[in-house]
């Protein structure tokens, strides 16, 4: 009687197997591309960017770094969608791929559109001219020690020979 129960076993053991090769497959198939007109980005199912690729015409500086990042996260985001289409037919509506569905949007969310220079913020070197003067310190200060304090009275520590 035992012996059939032990069969259903393995043919479930060999089921899950079939599905987490299949799911590790297309995981390593899984691709997501994002362009912009100076930045194409393409990541793995990692999220690892695995090409970068920029325009000819492309201006160095933090306005591309910026547009990198950016299409990096645009890349990432579409990693949901590209997983689904790298799975087979037999996965698709699986709780397995709604979890993975779901952990993917959690992890790299839908980029909204960043106006340029929005949340950006600006070193400024060199004068400060056109900048407001800076104010008076405003962190705490260290009070003074007292002038009878017998170890640093004479505010000599390195002295050598002892005290006089």
């Amino acid at each position: 009687m035992s012996e059939p129960l032990f069969a259903d076993y393995e043919a479930k053991l060999a089921q899950v197997q079939r599905r987490a090769e299949q799911v590790r497959e297309g995981l390593a198939a899984t691709r997501a591309t994002a362009r912009t007109d100076d930045v194409t980005v393409t990541v793995d199912g990692s999220g690892n960017v695995v090409d970068l690729k920029l325009a000819p015409g492309a201006q160095s500086g933090p306005d591309l770094a910026d547009e990198i990042l950016r299409t990096i996260r645009a890349a990432q985001s579409k990693l949901a969608d590209a997983t689904r289409s790298t799975m087979p037919a037999e996965l698709q509506g699986s709780d397995l791929l709604d979890e993975l569905d779901r952990q993917y949007r959690e992890t790299y969310p839908e980029q909204v559109p960043d106006p340029a220079g929005a949340g950006r913020r600006t070193l400024h070197l060199g004068a400060e001219d056109d900048r407001a003067a800076p104010g008076p310190p405003t962190g705490r200060t260290r009070p003074a020690p007292p002038a009878d304090d017998p170890e640093f009275g004479d505010r000599n520590v390195l002295r050598r020979g002892g005290r006089k």
